[in-house]
């Protein structure tokens, strides 16, 4: 008998230490894994893990200039259209981009995402590029935003004259997008325009890691998310879950994953989470 507890009792210490040794099983849901070109299967958590250089601009900008013309039934709209912070139940024009102000791609021509507020008023819609010390214009563009609420991307086209990307490798630049009232074809510039914006990096993806191009080629489109959101890369996290959420059998898993990511905190666009797509938007360079 003293021979059988003693058996009892090792298979119960033992049965209690596994317990307490082994994590505890998730219900959440995990991306299936896939074998990398090493072999080693990729299921990362989906994230956003942002760069370390920190700019000290802000992600919204009120902008200022002098007066072109007039528009005065449009001012008090205009206003509206302001500068939001993260808690404002009243989401405003707003530049999609990480709290660290900076997106990096490794795309010559990555997507820019914006959030446009509803508006009665005809506006107009300018993008900007600048180099680093925001002293030189490298890109202009306008286009007409959409009436309604929503996202909208508008993608930095190849410079027309050399056929390379706008985005040398390795160097920062400033983006910023303008909006402003009209009147009779008459566009105005004054202290109630809005202007927001950010930084972005082209960067080469073989200096995320020497297989990384290849490591991609084997994922499906939502672990390429994950791998670019583990790598900091932001655009191209946005534009792989923008257009997953156009695939029926994608978008619930992309739109879920999407409204995760805004409301994170290296992220802090909760007012926006959950607002629409827009395919917009025609552009014309000047």
């Amino acid at each position: 008998m003293a021979k059988t507890a003693s058996i009892l009792s090792s298979l119960i210490l033992s049965a209690t230490l596994t317990a307490i040794l082994l994590p505890p099983f998730s219900t959440q849901a995990q991306i299936s894994p896939t074998p990398t070109p090493t072999g080693v299967s990729f299921n990362p958590p989906l994230g956003f893990t942002p760069p370390s250089d920190r700019r000290g601009e802000p992600r919204t900008v009120t902008g200022t200039g002098g007066t072109r013309g007039t528009c005065s039934e449009e001012k008090e709209e205009m206003r509206d259209l302001l500068s939001f912070s993260p808690r404002d139940t009243q989401p405003q024009l707003t530049a999609i981009i990480p709290a660290t102000k900076i997106g990096l791609t490794t795309r010559e021509q990555p997507d820019i995402f914006i959030f446009i507020p509803a508006t009665t008023t005809p506006m107009q819609g300018e993008f900007l590029l600048k180099d680093e010390s925001g002293n030189r214009e490298i890109y202009f563009t306008t286009f007409t935003p959409p009436d309604r609420a929503g996202i909208i991307r508008l993608q930095l086209p190849l410079n027309p004259e050399t056929g390379k990307s706008y985005l040398e490798a390795g160097q920062k630049y400033q983006w910023s997008v303008h909006l402003s009232c009209k009147n009779d074809s008459v566009f105005i510039d004054n202290s109630g325009s809005t202007t927001v914006g950010g930084w972005i990096q082209r960067i080469q993806p073989d200096s995320i890691a020497p297989t990384f191009t290849q490591e991609l080629e084997t994922l499906s489109p939502l672990q390429q998310a994950a791998l670019y959101g583990q790598h900091g890369i932001w655009h191209e996290l946005l534009a792989t879950l923008a257009n997953l959420q156009e695939s029926p059998d994608e978008k619930e898993a992309a739109t879920a994953v999407w409204q995760e990511l805004f409301a994170s905190e290296p992220v802090q666009l909760e007012p926006i989470a959950g607002v629409s797509l827009l395919n917009c938007c025609e552009t014309s360079v000047e």
